[in-house]
């Protein structure tokens, strides 16, 4: 009877300082176990589909195990990151390499972690990134001319010439829509040739663009595409006489408030400015889309003319406004 107690308190003892659900029994592995605490916190960098920026990662299992036994999926212990990312592993001994190890899978993406400490710290920062083993296929970025993300453009994809040509979208073989950083990785594509079309609107402008990519089968190929507005946006007037005829060496002032315009005579407390060309015209590309009041003056006497005093620009559109003057 004595002999069962005892057995009974040692097994006692020994889940009072692991857990014993959570280690394997394993005698070689003994010098693993110390007074130690090793904490740090959960990262995951997705440079394949995300921004590339490294964010906290919650709720992700980590398994420890002693580096010199254990191979594969063989582990000592695990730990859960809280929902900032912390852990905490207890019970360690600075006497054996450690190895630390685990995998999620995020929006589709394998994430893996794979990692040795040799030299023993009580602070750790274990960052997460996809596995490049594991994919392969198109890569379709989105860009505007300045190189900036365009996202959430629609995507139709085709492997023949003549339906992309055609912008036959019912015999695209992929349709959907790039993600918030104007990514999306295409998986499991055979090798070949592909063409891609992107289309979209953004603050109520259209645009587009188009490219194409010889994929090998194998790793990752990148189809960077820049975007562009269908229509290009803004204001263009076209300065006349009563006549018909073009008048070229006008100025032609922008108000936007009405009050300042009515009591103006110069170009003082405008928003935009400039002369008509030798053809009349004088363009505002870009301009914002709102009611403008038009101030146009003799740039040789200095003195106001008379002409339309406002025009209307809407969003997404170019407008091109006739300004008759005498």
């Amino acid at each position: 009877m004595k002999n069962l107690i005892c057995i009974f308190l040692s097994a006692i003892l020994c889940c009072t300082m692991v857990s014993c659900d959570k280690l394997e029994k394993d005698d070689d592995n003994e010098k693993l176990f110390g007074e130690l605490v090793l904490t740090g916190r959960t990262f995951f960098t997705n440079e394949l589909t995300g921004s590339g920026v490294k964010t906290v990662k919650k709720g992700v299992t980590l398994k420890l195990a002693y580096s010199g036994t254990n191979t594969g999926t063989d582990y000592d212990a695990t730990v859960t990151s809280n929902d900032d990312g912390y852990f905490v592993f207890t019970n360690i001994s600075d006497k054996a390499a450690l190895r630390i190890f685990g995998e999620f899978e995020e929006e589709g993406i394998s994430f893996k972690l794979d990692k040795v400490v040799s030299n023993f710290t009580t602070a750790l920062e274990l960052n997460f990134v996809y596995d490049p083993d594991y994919y392969n296929g198109i890569r379709i970025r989105s860009s505007d001319a300045s190189g900036n993300p365009v996202p959430s453009m629609n995507y139709y994809v085709y492997n023949n010439q003549t339906a992309f040509t055609a912008n036959d979208t019912n015999n695209a073989i992929l349709k959907d829509q790039l993600n918030q950083y104007g990514i999306e990785l295409l998986n499991n594509l055979q090798q070949g040739t592909y063409f891609v079309v992107l289309n979209g609107v953004i603050n109520n402008i259209k645009y587009s663009g188009t490219g194409s990519i010889q994929f090998t089968g194998t790793d990752v190929a990148d189809l960077n595409i820049q975007v562009t507005a269908l229509v290009q946006p803004g204001l263009t007037l076209i300065v006349q006489d009563t006549n018909g005829f073009v008048v070229s060496g006008v100025r032609i002032c922008l108000f936007t408030s009405g009050i300042i315009f009515g009591g103006a005579e110069s170009c003082d407390g405008s928003v935009d400015f400039g002369i008509s060309d030798n053809t009349g015209k004088i363009k505002f590309p870009g301009i914002s889309p709102m009611q403008y009041f038009v101030l146009c003056k003799d740039t040789i006497s200095n003195i106001p003319l008379y002409a339309q005093d406002t025009v209307i620009v809407t969003p997404g559109s170019a407008v091109e406004e006739f300004i008759i003057v005498q």
